[in-house]
C-alpha cells in the first residue's frame, strides 16, 4: 500500500534559500538577492558561511509556511504516513537535530517519522514501494523519482515558481493543498475510534558518555509487575510545555542531571503502543563528559535508583532478556544506530 508521504523542511516547510542568504547579507555585511550570486563570486567563502549558518541554531526561529499545517493535517485524515525527509546532518551537526525536533514541536508541526539522510534518491529507492508523495524543493531529486518511479506524486516545490523541467511544480502550500492533497483517495477508513485512546507524547533521554562510553539508566520499581525494571530516564510532556524543557525537567527529576540544550541530541521517535494509543516517544542523548559518584542517586518515594552502566553490559542485559522495557530496549537501538553513523565524523 502507499500511504508514506514524504516531505523535506528546507524549502518546503520554511523559505530556505531566502532564510541563508539573508543570515549571510546580515553576518557580511553584503547585499546578495540569491544562493548564486555568493557561489558566482566564491564557492569556498558560501560553503564556509553555510557551515556557519547550520551551526548558528537560527533555524529555530523561522516561520512555517502558509498552509502547510492545513495541507498536513489533511494527508494525515486520510491515513499517510507523515515522513519528515532532510539533508541536514545531524551526526557532523549535533545541535541540527535538536534544533530540527524542537522547531517542528513548538511549531504544531505534526509528523510521524523524521529522517535525517543526504542520499534521500537511495533512501526513497529503497521504500518506494509504499510512498505516494514526494515534496522536495530539490529538482534533480524530483526529476529522478519521476523517471524513475512514475508512479509517485513527485512535486519540485520551487519559490521561484513553476519549473518547465518537472511534470508538477509549485510555489505555494495552497496549490498543493488544492490541485493535489484534496484529490489523493483516503488509505483507510477508520470507523471505530472509540478503540483508540490519545495519550501526551512522552520524551526519552539517555545520559550519555562519550568519552568512557556510559549510559545512565533508572532501576524502576514497578507496581503493575511487582518488580524493578532498568529503564531509561522517561516522561509525559506536560500540556503547553516544550519538548526540550521537559526533557530537562524529567532528567533533573529522575537522575538529578542538569543540562543545557546544547548537550541534547534528538536521534529518533517510538510509536509504543499503535494499536491502542497515538501517543510518540521522542528519544534524545543528553551528553555528559563523565559519570561521578554523585550521580547515583535513590528516590526512595519512587524507588527510582539511578547509576552508569556500559554499553556492553547494558547490550548483554538486553541480550539476555534481563532487560524487558520496550522503550529502552528501541531507544537503545536508536542510540547504537547514531553512535555507529557518527564515527565517521
Amino acid at each position: 500500500m502507499k500511504n508514506i508521504a514524504i516531505i523535506d523542511i528546507d524549502g518546503c516547510l520554511n523559505d530556505y534559500p531566502n532564510t541563508l542568504v539573508l543570515w549571510i547579507n546580515h553576518h557580511a555585511g553584503t547585499t546578495y538577492e540569491s544562493l548564486d550570486d555568493i557561489i558566482n563570486v566564491s564557492k569556498k567563502e558560501f560553503d564556509k558561511y553555510k557551515d556557519e549558518y547550520r551551526s548558528s541554531g537560527i533555524q529555530e526561529n523561522f516561520k512555517l509556511k502558509s498552509d502547510v499545517k492545513k495541507s498536513i493535517k489533511k494527508l494525515k485524515e486520510n491515513g499517510y504516513c507523515i515522513t519528515i525527509l532532510t539533508a541536514r546532518n545531524h551526526y557532523k551537526y549535533n545541535n541540527i537535530s535538536r534544533m530540527t525536533i524542537n522547531w517542528l514541536y513548538k511549531n504544531n508541526m505534526y509528523f510521524d517519522q523524521i529522517v535525517f539522510e543526504s542520499d534521500k534518491l537511495k533512501y526513497i529507492s529503497t521504500i518506494h514501494n509504499y510512498v505516494a508523495i514526494v515534496i522536495d524543493d530539490d529538482k534533480k531529486l524530483i526529476q529522478s523519482l519521476n523517471d524513475k518511479y512514475p508512479d509517485i506524486k513527485s512535486i519540485h516545490f520551487s519559490n521561484y515558481g513553476s519549473s518547465p523541467t518537472v511534470p508538477f511544480s509549485a510555489n505555494s502550500w495552497a496549490y498543493i493543498y488544492d490541485k493535489v492533497i484534496l484529490k489523493m483517495p483516503k488509505t483507510f477508513q477508520n470507523n471505530n475510534k472509540k478503540n483508540f485512546i490519545t495519550i501526551p507524547d512522552s520524551v526519552v533521554i539517555i545520559p550519555f558518555s562519550e568519552n568512557s562510553m556510559e549510559i545512565g539508566i533508572l532501576n524502576h520499581y514497578r507496581e503493575t509487575i511487582n518488580a524493578f525494571m532498568f529503564e531509561f530516564v522517561a516522561g509525559k510532556i506536560q500540556e503547553k510545555e516544550q519538548i526540550l524543557d521537559a526533557c530537562h525537567r524529567e532528567l533533573k527529576e529522575e537522575s538529578n542531571i542538569d543540562t543545557i540544550n546544547d548537550n541534547l541530541i534528538f536521534i529518533g521517535i517510538i510509536n509504543p503502543y499503535p494499536g491502542i494509543s497515538s501517543e510518540r516517544h521522542f528519544v534524545f542523548i543528553a551528553k555528559v563528559d563523565s559519570f561521578s559518584a554523585e550521580f547515583e542517586t535513590y528516590d526512595d518515594e519512587d524507588k527510582i535508583y539511578f547509576s552508569k552502566i556500559s554499553i556492553d553490559k547494558l547490550k548483554f542485559l538486553i541480550d539476555t532478556n534481563l532487560i524487558t522495557d520496550s522503550k529502552t530496549i528501541s531507544s537503545f537501538n536508536l542510540l547504537s544506530g547514531y553512535i555507529d553513523k557518527s564515527k565517521k565524523y
